[in-house]
């Protein structure tokens, strides 16, 4: 299931926004575990025991309840019927089953239970005592004073069904006061008619999880926004009339610029892979955002990078079509200052007073870039302790940059930083090795001189 759909096994979609979705029970979690790590034979997850509870295989083992595969006590007429049905091909019985997971058989097998553990634990010489009980039917109530019953082997359905339901029900309500106010409402609902008001108080849930499968559209370019996502895993394209403008993958963030203008989605985005998001209802967003200036001006920041093919192409306008048909290796700055992971913090620190830049390209000793580490990132870490002067690099998570390949025009290459946010581009060659950094400055430069 996704947010939109359901995939059946056979590969069809049904497109649904709203999914009611009934499912079996099954053994918590731990009791699996712990089944797996002590190799106890188990049927559909369920411990598997003798007749008298003791799981087969130990001997100071025990199991009752909706865990415990109990041998359904049957006649003798019963297990021969059940094994012949077994032996004709395509025949849904078993010659063994077990004890179905309700209430009336789990309560049986914990007084069976418990008398047989306080005779052993006593050292009495009788034998533990097997489960012998059957059951007593089902019952099954299906609203508008009407059930239906299988009581003792007999099926009957209607008015009566619904009485003995209600009778039994309230049978096995503990207290006399609990009784009485049950069978003072059911009393009253046969002469008023059904009340339908609902009062349902519930946390309210800020953050939601989205699964989404590839191909799912998150929402359609011109539909107003309602939420600020997160992607936790997976990658969503967001795409305008023209093709996919930007790829957000693992930890990025995307609608910021829709919740603090206009309230409208620009693009459509589109999960190309299969994607959990982490959404925020837009009035939280907006109440952060609106409540500390530096959040709200880290995602006016962030937000500039949302630019439609309009906006680029406008600003495109404003740079001398010379400079870009240029190649990136022709205007970047050769000689790009940078860190290695094998590198001290003190030596990271020198290079920083020398070269005040806010971040750095990070290189491992086969010159492969792996990000960039910031100043602040720096600072923080050796004011928590995480880190000494005389730790290596290596420790630091370098921060993902967006990077080309240097032979690529300034026209593309101002596209993908205009698109990413940030004030510099990361220029690799061919086998991924950092050739250079490209900034606007770098462009100002350029577009300054003469000859261009």
């Amino acid at each position: 299931m996704t947010a939109s759909k359901v995939t059946l096994g056979d590969g069809r979609i049904l497109e649904s926004h709203t999914v009611v979705s009934t499912v079996g029970t099954a053994p918590h979690p731990l009791i699996v575990d712990l089944c797996k790590t002590n190799n106890i034979p188990t049927a559909k997850a369920r411990i598997i025991t003798d007749s008298t509870l003791r799981v087969e295989g130990f001997d100071h083992l025990w199991a009752a309840g909706d865990c415990a595969a109990v041998p359904m006590a049957v006649s003798k007429e019963a297990a021969k019927q059940a094994k012949a049905n077994a032996a004709m091909p395509g025949s849904p019985f078993a010659p063994h089953k077990y004890c179905p997971p309700t209430a009336q058989f789990a309560y049986r097998q914990g007084v069976c239970l418990g008398k047989n553990l306080a005779n052993i634990l006593k050292g009495a010489s009788v034998p533990p005592r097997p489960f012998t009980f059957k059951g007593l039917g089902e019952l099954a109530s299906i609203g508008h004073q009407s059930a239906v019953a299988d009581i003792m082997g007999v099926r009957f359905s209607g008015l009566l069904a619904w009485f003995m339901w209600r009778t039994i029900y309230l049978m096995k309500l503990p207290g006399l006061d609990r009784k009485l106010r049950v069978m003072i409402d059911w009393t009253l609902d046969l002469f008023f008619p059904r009340d339908i008001t609902l009062l349902r108080a519930r946390t309210t849930e800020v953050l939601q999880e989205v699964h989404l499968e590839k191909g799912d559209t998150v929402f359609h370019a011109g539909e107003p926004a309602m939420s600020f996502y997160v992607v936790k895993t997976g990658r969503v394209t967001l795409n305008d009339e023209n093709g996919p403008v930007m790829s957000i993958g693992p930890g990025e963030h995307f609608g910021e610029r829709a919740l603090l203008h206009d309230r409208k989605w620009r693009f459509t985005a589109v999960a190309a892979e299969p994607s959990t998001l982490v959404s925020l209802e837009a009035k939280v967003f907006q109440a952060i955002s609106s409540a500390s200036a530096s959040i709200h001006e880290f995602f006016e920041h962030s937000s500039q990078q949302y630019l439609s093919r309009q906006q680029i192409e406008s600003i495109k306008k404003t740079v001398p079509e010379a400079l870009l048909n240029l190649k990136v290796s022709e205007v970047m700055t050769r000689t790009p200052i940078f860190f290695r992971t094998s590198g001290t913090v003190a030596k990271a620190l020198s290079t920083m007073i020398e070269h005040p830049f806010n971040s750095f390209p990070l290189l491992d000793d086969k010159d492969t870039l792996l990000g960039i580490i910031t100043q602040s990132q720096v600072y923080d870490a050796l004011k928590d302790g995480a880190i000494t002067r005389d730790s290596p690099m290596s420790i630091l998570t370098p921060c993902p940059i967006p990077s080309v390949h240097c032979d690529i025009l300034i026209n593309d290459a101002l596209e993908t930083l205009m698109r990413s946010g940030r004030n510099k581009l990361l220029i690799t060659d061919a086998s991924g090795k950092l050739t250079g950094v490209l900034t606007p400055i770098d462009l100002l430069g350029h577009e300054a001189q003469p000859n261009l």
